[in-house]
Order: structure tokens, then C-alpha cells, then sequence
């Protein structure tokens, strides 16, 4: 591998960990906590309103069935159903508050991405990153001390560990997985390159 090549998947691992970290780490930023906070004060009181309320509950109920964990399913809503999330005064103020909390978070993940990435992090947040279970290694031949068949030696990999190891390897398919996934594959691809993800704590390159 040529080193330009091997500089640009490298930057390609660093670019994936960085949203990968500024994702799953979001909820340990201390950035906008105060607004992120404010929203959830008033969420939370919105809700005390109607926490009682049979429709909220019936809603509540579908909710928590519909979700499997790896997927969510659709719900069907009654009249009396669509009439309450529609018109009830407080339901509209939890949800408001709770998305705009949700629109915070989503700038705190893209802005913390952003800075990992062109090396702008805080202290705070290139730790976290430094930290994260996921090791990038700009040459295989320093994790692997002696040959195994299947790797090829002098490409770049990744190694990674408990939370990284869990959402990469058990969650092929779905929405977080293809949100890091899809755009590395591709990347790499243009570089040549694939990975074949599979159970395992090393993903090692392969040429196309």
C-alpha cells in the first residue's frame, strides 16, 4: 500500500471513530448541558399534567409494544387517540420541549464530530475520544506479532472493545449501524478496499 493511500484510509478510520464517539458519548458532554436541561425541566413538568390521563396511558402502552429493541413497529392510532396528540395542550408542550432537547443533542453530535475530526476537540472531548473502545492502527504489522492467515500485515485496521464491540458486531442492518457503516464502506471502496464485518474485535482490510 502506497502511503497516500494508507494516509487516506487512515483518515477515514479517524473521520468514522470521531462520529462514532460523538454519538454514543453525546449524553457525557458537558456542551449546552443548561439548555439541554431547561428543556428536559420542562418537558418533565408538561408531562405531569397528563401522566394520568387513560388516552396517555393507552398511547404509552402501544408505544412500548411497538418497540423490539433492533426495530419499532408502526402504530395504528384511534380518533380519540390522534385528537389528544393533535390537540391537548400540554401533550403538544411535552413534545415541543422534547424536541427541541433532541435538537440540541443533534448539534452537540455533529459540532463535536466536526471538531474531532479537524483537530478542534476540547480537552473534554478528545479525551473522550482518546478514550473510546476503538483503536485505529496505521499498519496491521504493530497489532499482529507473528502472521495470521486472513489479515493482510501492512494495511490500516481498527480494533475495538465493549460498547463499540457490541453496536458494530450485533447490529448489522439497522439504523445506528448503516448511520457509520454506510459512509466508511463507501469511502474505502474508492480507495480500493472493503471490510468484511463479521464477529470479531479486529476488522482488517481487504483488497477489492
Amino acid at each position: 500500500m502506497d502511503a497516500y493511500t494508507r494516509k487516506r484510509i487512515v483518515k477515514y478510520f479517524h473521520d468514522f471513530k470521531a462520529e462514532m464517539v460523538a454519538y454514543l458519548e453525546s449524553d457525557k458532554f458537558s456542551t449546552y448541558d443548561n439548555e439541554k436541561k431547561e428543556c428536559q425541566i420542562k418537558s418533565d413538568k408538561a408531562e405531569q399534567y397528563i401522566k394520568d390521563h387513560p388516552t396517555y396511558t393507552q398511547l404509552q402502552n402501544k408505544w412500548s409494544n411497538a418497540d423490539r429493541g433492533d426495530h419499532i413497529e408502526k402504530v395504528s392510532y384511534t380518533p380519540e387517540e390522534v385528537s389528544f396528540m393533535e390537540c391537548n395542550s400540554h401533550y403538544l408542550r411535552m413534545i415541543k420541549f422534547f424536541r427541541k432537547q433532541m435538537d440540541y443533542t443533534d448539534r452537540i453530535i455533529k459540532e463535536v464530530a466536526s471538531r474531532l475530526k479537524r483537530g478542534k476537540a476540547s480537552i473534554e472531548e478528545q479525551t473522550l475520544f482518546n478514550n473510546a473502545e476503538m483503536t485505529i492502527w496505521e499498519n496491521s504489522e504493530t497489532f499482529f506479532k507473528d502472521s495470521k492467515k486472513g489479515f493482510s500485515l501492512n494495511t490500516p485496521m481498527i480494533s475495538f472493545d465493549g460498547m463499540y464491540y457490541e453496536i458494530l458486531n450485533y447490529n448489522w442492518g439497522n439504523e445506528i449501524y448503516d448511520r457509520f457503516m454506510t459512509p466508511l464502506t463507501e469511502k474505502l471502496k474508492s480507495a480500493g478496499y472493503y471490510i468484511e464485518p463479521y464477529l470479531s474485535d479486529v476488522w482488517n482490510l481487504q483488497k477489492l
